[in-house]
């Protein structure tokens, strides 16, 4: 795929339940969801899934309408499990050829980088400056109470 191949996405809301998760996911575990649905319980999906149509033999899209998850297999396991009716999703219709899927979930999962100890301190201290409390932060983030009040701990630190 060239940038001059790529096509405008399309933006829909979907039933995350009826995503089908791409066969040859390159994440074998999703991991431990449990922080991931309660963010997403109180503030929703942010981040729209990259679907892609399912295809027929023929190369056309099914006749009925299903998309095939590229990124965001987890956002759509913790949805599932947060009982959200809708995920915002792009489609993706130039992505639907086994290396462009491949290459799109690589891109996905390999550029994340996680926040340092100090930068997740100093983002639960903004929070702060309109009097929230670390419980409050916690239930607005998703994340454990014990871990915010701890980053804030580390935040105090000279």
């Amino acid at each position: 795929m060239t940038a001059s191949t790529i096509t405008s996405p399309t933006f829909i809301e979907l039933d995350p339940r009826s995503l089908a998760a791409h066969p040859g996911n390159i994440r074998d575990d999703l991991g431990d969801l449990t922080e991931m649905t309660a963010s997403i319980k109180a503030v929703g999906v942010l981040e729209p899934v990259i679907v892609t149509p399912v295809l027929d033999e023929d190369g056309k899209a099914a006749k009925k309408a299903s998309y095939r998850i590229l990124a965001g297999h987890r956002r759509v396991a913790a949805a599932i499990k947060a009982k959200t009716p809708t995920v915002p999703c792009l489609i993706r219709t130039d992505l639907d050829s086994d290396i462009d899927a491949v290459t799109t979930m690589i891109v996905d999962n390999v550029h994340h980088a996680a926040l340092s100890p100090t930068e997740e301190a100093a983002a639960y201290a903004q929070p702060t400056a309109f009097n929230l409390t670390a419980t409050q932060i916690a239930e607005r983030t998703g994340r454990k109470t014990k871990t915010v009040r701890d980053a804030l701990k580390l935040h105090r630190l000279p």
